[in-house]
């Protein structure tokens, strides 16, 4: 039994991702462009801590929101 992760469509266009737990993307870059994409219509401010070849993460900047995103 093997578990299917849900794909990034990179057809989708500005505001229509919906990311998922799980979610695979093709690059850590397309990762860093959705994700920057998606909070900016969203309205959340981002930081990120950890960026690099193979793994990136991100956090809300604003206070009280515990938001997070990691890949690897």
């Amino acid at each position: 039994y093997k578990i299917v992760y849900p794909q990034y469509d990179p057809r989708s266009r500005f505001g229509q991702v919906h990311l998922e737990v799980g979610m695979e993307f093709n690059t850590i870059k397309m990762f860093i462009e959705v994700v920057r994409d998606y909070t900016i219509f969203h309205g959340r401010d981002l930081k990120w801590v950890k960026v690099n070849t193979i793994q990136a993460k991100a956090c809300c900047k604003q206070v009280g929101c515990s938001w997070e995103i990691f890949c690897s």
